[in-house]
């Protein structure tokens, strides 16, 4: 069993919180912009290592105590552990563990972009964060400066996610025209990634 309070359950998660942080930036860039660098090996390789740890951390909520609403006591049975942990996070961890893009291409043996669109369950595992700063051992000032990074992320997030689905969707039919200061040539959507 593996208490609550314990430094290394708290190192895990935000490791974990780290690793959901870079599938928060990189998987809708990826879908949107389909970079050559990323379809390499490497990455898939990076990507099946992610979702290995992630598969290792709902392994590791399934022993983890946790503390009761009302009483406040730790809770040890791992009968009720286990319960609890299916009726609660348990579904949102599952589906934002399974590669079902990878499975799916397994089974079709096609690439398509709505097959891709599974890898955004992942996104959801960010969801734990305020649970983290909530169980943190610090003090109010930095549990609120924290809720405040939170904010700011969640933001940032939704405006990265917001402006990779626009250039999805103008990059189906190519119909939005840049500005006339852009230059003569339109290879708005030939160019590279990196200018």
């Amino acid at each position: 069993m593996i208490s609550q309070n314990d430094p290394r359950k708290t190192n895990w998660e935000l490791f974990v919180i780290v690793l959901a942080l870079y599938n928060s930036f990189c998987i809708p860039f990826e879908l949107s912009f389909a970079p050559l660098v990323m379809e390499g090996t490497e990455f898939f390789i990076l990507n099946s290592v992610i979702d290995l740890l992630f598969g290792v951390d709902i392994f590791v909520s399934f022993r983890t105590t946790f503390y009761h609403p009302i009483t406040g006591d730790e809770i040890k049975d791992l009968s009720i552990i286990r319960n609890t942990y299916f009726k609660g996070r348990f579904m949102i961890d599952f589906l934002s563990t399974v590669p079902f893009d990878n499975l799916l291409f397994m089974i079709t043996q096609t690439e398509n972009k709505i097959l891709g669109m599974f890898s955004l369950l992942k996104l959801f595992r960010v969801t734990r964060l305020s649970r983290i700063i909530a169980r943190l051992n610090v003090s109010e000032d930095t549990k609120n400066s924290l809720k405040l990074f939170q904010l700011i992320f969640f933001i940032v997030m939704y405006i990265h996610c917001s402006g990779c689905a626009w250039f999805s969707i103008v990059k189906i039919d190519e119909t939005w025209i840049p500005p006339l200061d852009m230059g003569s040539e339109n290879i708005l959507y030939e160019d590279s990634l990196l200018r």
